[in-house]
This record gives C-alpha cells, sequence and structure tokens, in this order.
C-alpha cells in the first residue's frame, strides 16, 4: 500500500472535505518534522506510526473538549475515522502466540537479554497491526 498524504490531502481539498484536510493536514505537518529529524524520506510503517499517533492526539484533544463542544468534538471523531481508514487491520490476538514463537526464531535471540531482536522483527513485520505491549509480556514469558 502506497500512501501519497499529499495526493488524499489535495483530494479532501477538491471535496471540500474539511475532516479530511484536517486529518491529512496534521498527517503531513507530523510526517515533515520526522523527515526533518532523519533527513530521509519516511518508510511506510513510519507513516503509519505516525498516522496511529496523530489518531491518539485527535483522542485525547476529544477528552480536553468542554462538554458543550458538541460539535468539534464530532468533527475530531471524523478527522480520526478518515485516518483510520489508512491503518490495516489489526491481527487477532489469538494469532500472538505463533507470532512470538516464529519471530524468536526468525531473530535466533535465546534470552530475554536478545529480546530487542524479537521485538524488532516483529516491529518491521506486523508494525502497527499488533500491541507491542502484548507482544513484550509473550516474548518475555518465551525467553528464558
Amino acid at each position: 500500500m502506497d500512501i501519497n498524504i499529499n495526493q488524499l490531502l489535495n483530494g479532501a481539498r477538491k471535496n471540500k472535505d474539511p475532516n479530511g484536510v484536517r486529518a491529512f493536514s496534521r498527517v503531513l505537518a507530523a510526517m515533515q518534522t520526522a523527515r526533518g529529524r532523519t533527513g530521509k524520506d519516511l518508510t511506510e510503517p513510519e507513516i503509519l506510526k505516525i498516522i496511529a499517533g496523530e489518531i491518539a492526539v485527535l483522542n485525547e484533544e476529544i477528552g480536553f473538549l468542554s462538554e458543550g463542544e458538541f460539535e468539534k468534538a464530532n468533527d475530531l471523531a471524523e478527522s480520526i475515522l478518515v485516518l483510520n481508514k489508512l491503518l490495516p487491520a489489526k491481527v487477532d490476538p489469538a494469532e500472538y502466540d505463533s507470532i512470538v514463537m516464529v519471530a524468536i526464531m526468525a531473530s535466533g535471540a535465546e534470552c530475554k537479554k536478545e529480546m530487542s531482536k524479537v521485538m524488532r522483527y516483529i516491529t518491521e513485520n506486523y508494525g502497527t497491526t499488533v500491541d507491542m505491549k502484548e507482544i513484550a509480556k509473550l516474548v518475555q514469558k518465551e525467553l528464558p
């Protein structure tokens, strides 16, 4: 999946979609900041991580709104829905055990000191589609 945020932003502007414009503008700004820090183009997993981060920020902003700000809360929620469509489907947690076992074998990790090898493998191959906190618990349980 090739994510072109500029193209999506232009489409939202053309369609006069304020929620799409808001959502894609935020992601584009975050991408430019990240690109400025590294000086290189972002990979798709990095872009997906930025999108997930912007969704989290939008959720947080909704939490700070007062009771009378229903319209703004609705607009922010609509922006979240726009961005959620860009994220890949989540992996069923029932599959986490097998993902962890494959990652341990593929990474060659043999003890807890090498847990980072396993986590790197999972991040590179599954990105935002798994709950990394749950995965980390399983990895710790499996490694001696």
